[in-house]
């Protein structure tokens, strides 16, 4: 009996698939999609103007290490290495 069940499933399974047909996609999706791709290729202005400030602001502190740097300090620990002989 269960063998007959189960072939009646797999009978309604296959009898389910005969109106189906292969997914149309829309015609002129890709065309859409290439054009989107396509108008984005460069960086707006405002993304070059704030990659501009950021760069800026780090080289401005960058100098400002530069300049304040006080070596006394780096004597200082030097000194400290070596009397602790780390």
């Amino acid at each position: 009996m269960k063998d007959m069940e189960k072939e009646k499933w797999t009978d309604d399974v296959l009898d389910s698939l005969t109106g189906i047909r292969q997914a149309e996609p829309n015609p002129f999706l890709l065309t859409r999609i290439e054009g989107r791709l396509q108008a984005k290729t460069g960086m707006s202005k405002l993304q070059v103007r704030l990659a501009a400030v950021g760069l800026g602001i780090l080289l401005l502190s960058n100098l400002w290490l530069a300049l304040s740097y006080d070596s006394s300090k780096l004597q200082q620990a030097n000194s400290l290495t070596t009397s602790y002989q780390i």
